[in-house]
């Protein structure tokens, strides 16, 4: 009886230290890595220049579909549309009051016409200096161990014989 319960304990000491090699594999040899480089346009600088010519210039057209003076039909050319609606202003003396309205139409024209460059130009240097990007893939392999256990028979008695293929 003592024999049978220790030969029981050898089997499972046997087939539990088996289990263990196998799950103790490490996790390189189931991995691949790879590596890639590449540049990219400049995120930050791709952003901001899209949202610095994108609400300038949508507040033109927006203007333009509104407005009945004819000069402000060239805010729907983007980048040079305020500096030609602000050539064909006509011309209103300061000292009146009536002209306050017009003074802050060419201000504002002025500043569009600004943001609206400054954001093209951010946009181009986005692409003339981009960003290095360096990606790192690891991708697992499936992974499928092989094992066979046998029974087998041991000096005084029997056991059990595992065998693995990695």
């Amino acid at each position: 009886m003592l024999s049978s319960t220790r030969s029981w304990i050898r089997t499972g000491v046997s087939a539990l230290s088996c289990l263990a090699a196998l799950s103790w594999v490490s996790a390189a040899s189931a991995q691949t890595t790879t590596s890639e480089e590449g540049y990219v346009p400049n995120r930050f600088m791709l952003t901001t220049g899209l949202i610095l010519w994108g609400v300038p210039y949508t507040a033109s057209v927006v203007t333009a579909a509104q407005s009945s003076n004819p000069a402000d039909q060239h805010l729907y050319v983007p980048i040079v549309g305020p500096w030609i609606d602000l050539s064909q202003r006509g011309g209103c003396p300061v000292a009146a009051n009536s002209c306050n309205t017009e003074t802050t139409n060419k201000v504002l024209l002025v500043g569009d016409g600004i943001f609206q460059a400054i954001g093209t130009l951010d946009v181009l240097w986005a692409f003339l200096r981009p960003e290095h990007r360096e990606i790192t893939t690891v991708s697992a392999t499936r992974y499928t161990p092989k094992i066979a256990f046998a029974p087998s028979s041991v000096a005084s008695g029997y056991g059990l014989t595992a065998l693995a293929v990695f």
